[in-house]
């Protein structure tokens, strides 16, 4: 029998985190906050077929995030609700059985944002996640490399 367990925080940060932003924000019990790197309006259509060949992936126009003072060291992206593509700064590097979840940390939840959990495996270690991003009514203000994820390591 396979016995899988939670990494803690730190070990998770300081061994299998690329491009982390600060550790004593980032590090909690049993996970890594992961932080907003970029965000992506859609601009058209995605497409996917059953083959593959006329796959084409929505397109997407970069927001820059601005500043609210020219003092400020790091923007915001106000945005309205809708859909968009949130990038991510930090690449996991996940160790040999292992799998990663990654899920809304609950400040984007309050604040009212939402993304889907993604399920990582080996394969996908040193890669920069994008995923979709929901903003519900009135809209959400996200600053730089605000914490908007959590990434749980499972080991066997």
């Amino acid at each position: 029998m396979i016995v899988m367990k939670y990494l803690v925080g730190g070990q998770i940060f300081d061994d299998y985190i690329k491009e982390a932003i600060y550790r004593d924000t980032q590090v909690e019990e049993e996970s890594v906050a992961l932080t907003a790197g970029g965000v992506s309006r859609l601009t058209r259509p995605g497409e996917l077929d059953f083959g593959g060949d006329e796959y084409r992936a929505a397109g997407r126009q970069k927001i820059e995030p601005e500043l609210r003072s020219p003092d400020d060291d790091y923007g915001w992206w106000e945005l309205s609700p809708g859909g968009y593509m949130l990038k991510l700064n930090e690449k996991p590097d996940l160790p040999a059985r292992s799998a990663g979840i990654i899920q809304p940390h609950s400040h984007l939840l309050e604040g009212g944002g939402f993304h889907p959990t993604l399920w990582l495996s080996e394969n996908a270690s040193g890669r920069k996640i994008v995923l979709p991003l929901q903003v519900n009514e009135p809209g959400l203000n996200i600053k730089e490399n605000a914490r908007v994820s959590l990434l749980r390591i499972i080991k066997g």
